[in-house]
């Protein structure tokens, strides 16, 4: 693992940032000055590429984007949290795990806080079992499957779900935990029993399912019906429903009442003859710590109070440095070992292990002849220590998905060669202006790198697009057109004139080529292909840059190998002769590539669409 520019301290400011009103509030509850806190929120934007915050009057509003965010850094953060309460508990059993699922749509409610704070008074009282929080949804960037389990050996789930009570459950629905009801939420908010010519118009939200529908449908409402309108808002669009109280009360059930407008709300009501609605709770796998949870999280439906704070702040005390070190240790079975595979010097491992320990205060690593190896604390830890390691890896590969799909930014990934002016870095520049006028706010990071560096990047995550002239198997891709042919560009000084029509393979040879066959995928291809034919092509220099190789040919009797649209320059000045090689090595396909992950999001697939095109008009 590459050691990471984020930690969970950095993530818990962020979770404290979405759960409270005011960045100085956010500060004051951990324990910073405003301005440090607002330093490390935008140290994480930075690092992420995302934009996960907006302000509104003297508010700060988490953006959509940072639902995402928020879901994973609290799951990261209850995992460490269990380990140094495991830690104290003395618990000799081995680490079972439950799911607990929701859909993303409830993150930031009043049931989403319910849960944090039932899962985290279990695993007080029970650390045997870690709860695993899910929140997912279907999109372009993600799948209901992605978050793999923290614990491998997760057999039991809780699917946890808010809908209309209707009736008995039958044998294959889940069980009715909770009933609840609708709420008016806002600054007109009058109790309509008590003054219903005040009512004010009010507005249902986007609610998962079909909540929406059964409220504005409910034949008990023929008084209220006509005050009842919908709106295409989400409960985590924050800056939307700031928007709409001014003029509008939110019609919402309790549970599903943010918690962050409910602490901003003048008033709140509960509505009358408005359908029931209830939290469902689906069990599989019968261990019995669910109901252990189902009743810490009756107990804190009932008694929190929707205008309150949020929960108690998160204080990791482990960093995920130390976290991966130790995982490394354990991999490879020696500290000197684990300093090797990352490139650390010696001393940094142990360092790494004795703060770790420190921070769950439990021995996890003994030295011994042969290595190092973990201790009975270590060993029990280690599972979750992976998790940790990895859920935190899986969502930083997202990171670039995610910006793409809210439109902040779009990494692509280019070969070096395109640099250099030439018709093909035209079209992706022609393709790259339409792109921008098409979206203003999304920006552009080009970067550059040879074929193999492309395609780990498409696959790691760095990079939501790269175009190749060659693709692997472990990544999608999309035609985008041809590209040039390539041609021998030589110095006028090295006098070299081809005996035919067409350069052979021979002359090639004994022209001093400068080529970089590690960077630029045609200079690898010619020697491939000249080696079919037993001819040996090996360079005078090798050279990473395209300018610095146009630059020498232009000055020195050397030759290379590029489109001749490269040079033009030189040619128009009469420094240099370019003769085809199509013979050799014919005109290439090229190819937009991008990890099979996730679909392509739409902002991405507006991007291919666009370099596509430039290619179709260009070439």
């Amino acid at each position: 693992m590459t050691t990471p520019k984020i930690d969970l301290s950095h993530l818990a400011a962020f979770v404290i940032a979405c759960d409270s009103v005011s960045m100085s509030q956010a500060a004051d509850a951990i324990g910073l000055t405003t301005s440090a806190f607002s330093a490390r929120l935008h140290g994480l934007e930075t690092r992420l590429g995302l934009k996960l915050f907006a302000r509104h009057g003297r508010n700060m509003w988490p953006l959509p984007s940072a639902v995402w965010l928020y879901n994973r850094s609290v799951r990261l953060l209850l995992a460490e949290e269990f380990l140094r309460q495991r830690v104290r508990s003395g618990a000799e059993e081995t680490i079972r795990s439950v799911i607990i699922r929701l859909d993303e749509a409830y993150t930031g409610t009043y049931m989403a806080r319910a849960v944090q704070d039932a899962i985290r008074r279990v695993h007080s009282i029970q650390q045997d079992c870690f709860l695993d929080l899910i929140l997912s949804r279907q999109s372009s960037f993600e799948s209901n499957a992605d978050q793999q389990p923290m614990i491998s050996n997760s057999t039991s789930i809780l699917e946890l779900s808010v809908r209309c009570a209707k009736g008995s459950n039958g044998s294959n629905e889940p069980s009715v935990m909770s009933v609840d009801t609708w709420m008016a939420v806002g600054e007109g908010a009058v109790d309509p029993q008590i003054d219903k010519d005040a009512l004010r118009d009010m507005i249902v939200l986007e609610l998962p399912g079909t909540l929406s529908d059964d409220i504005a449908r409910h034949p008990n409402w023929p008084r209220l019906s006509h005050k009842v309108t919908t709106a295409a808002v989400s409960l985590q669009d924050y800056f939307g429903m700031a928007l709409l109280l001014s003029s509008h009360d939110l019609l919402l059930p309790r549970p599903l009442i943010p918690a962050r407008v409910a602490a901003i709300a003048p008033r709140m009501y509960t509505v009358p003859d408005g359908p029931p609605c209830a939290i469902h709770a689906r069990e599989s796998g019968m261990d019995p710590v669910m109901q252990t949870f189902l009743a810490e999280l009756q107990r804190a439906l009932s008694t929190a109070d929707l205008s309150s704070g949020g929960s108690q702040p998160f204080s990791p005390a482990a960093t995920l440095k130390q976290i991966s070190t130790f995982n490394l240790v354990v991999k490879t079975g020696s500290m000197a070992a684990a300093a090797r595979a990352v490139g650390l010097t010696a001393p940094m491992v142990p360092t790494q292990i004795a703060l770790l320990e420190t921070a769950l205060e439990t021995p996890l690593i003994v030295k011994g002849r042969g290595g190092s190896a973990a201790t009975g604390s270590g060993l029990k830890l280690h599972p979750i220590c992976l998790g940790i390691e990895q859920s935190f890896n899986d969502a930083l590969a997202k990171s670039s998905k995610v910006a793409a799909e809210f439109r902040q930014s779009i990494r692509i990934g280019l070969p070096p060669s395109w640099s250099s002016d030439s018709r093909t870095s035209e079209c992706m520049a022609e393709a790259l202006s339409v792109f921008h006028r098409e979206f203003p706010d999304c920006r552009i990071e080009v970067v550059e790198g040879p074929r193999d560096a492309l395609h780990g990047g498409v696959r790691n995550g760095q990079l939501n697009i790269a175009v190749v002239g060659r693709v692997d198997l472990q990544v999608g891709s999309l035609p985008i057109g041809a590209s040039e042919d390539i041609s021998l560009i030589v110095n006028k000084k090295v006098g070299f004139c081809p005996q035919a029509k067409r350069v052979s393979a021979d002359e090639l040879r004994g022209i001093p080529l400068i080529l970089a066959p590690a960077q630029v995928t045609m200079h690898q291809t010619l020697i491939t292909a000249l080696a079919k034919a037993t001819v040996q092509l090996e360079p005078v220099m090798r050279l990473g840059s395209i300018p610095l190789i146009v630059s020498v040919i232009r000055r020195s009797p050397f030759g290379t190998i590029l489109p001749a649209s490269v040079v033009r320059k030189e040619l128009e000045e009469d420094l240099v002769v370019a003769f085809p090689l199509d013979h050799i090595v014919p005109r290439r396909r090229l190819w937009a590539i991008f990890s099979t992950d996730n679909p392509l999001s739409e902002t991405e697939r507006r991007l291919v669409a666009h370099i596509k095109d430039a290619f179709a008009s260009t070439l």
